[in-house]
């Protein structure tokens, strides 16, 4: 069951870079082969990854204001920021329960995303449990 969800991660992950990839132009497999060679070089790195993964968030995080300008992403960023403490709430709520109560619940989360969102949407939350 843990590999099923950790293959699920991988290919989703995988189809998010590839898309993203050819939005910029570039051959998917080109840019996985070097994300992979940077990832072979570096695994061990963990300074590295990080400074490497906060690189990347801050350039979405620019990219997103250059987009959108700077009132709509202050907007946005607000909004994420109460999204995140309302998470980390329902996180903490959560871990007063057993593990099977935890995994009903978000189970009965994922059922309503199902009903709330179109098809094409839910394919980004696919559920990590069968």
């Amino acid at each position: 069951m843990k590999l099923d969800c950790m293959q699920e991660a991988i290919a989703v992950t995988t189809e998010i870079q590839e898309e993203l990839f050819q939005e910029m132009g570039v051959d998917p497999s080109f840019g996985l082969t070097c994300l992979g060679k940077v990832n072979l070089t570096y695994e061990n790195d963990q300074d590295l990854m990080i400074q490497f993964y906060k690189f990347v968030a801050t350039e979405e995080m620019v990219c997103d204001e250059a987009v959108h300008g700077p009132d709509e992403f202050a907007e946005r960023m607000d909004s994420q920021q109460k999204l995140q403490e309302q998470q980390l709430e329902m996180l903490n709520y959560m871990r007063r329960f057993h593990l099977d109560d935890q995994s009903a619940i978000l189970e009965k989360v994922f059922i309503c995303l199902c009903l709330t969102y179109p098809e094409q949407d839910r394919k980004k939350f696919r559920p990590a449990f069968k």
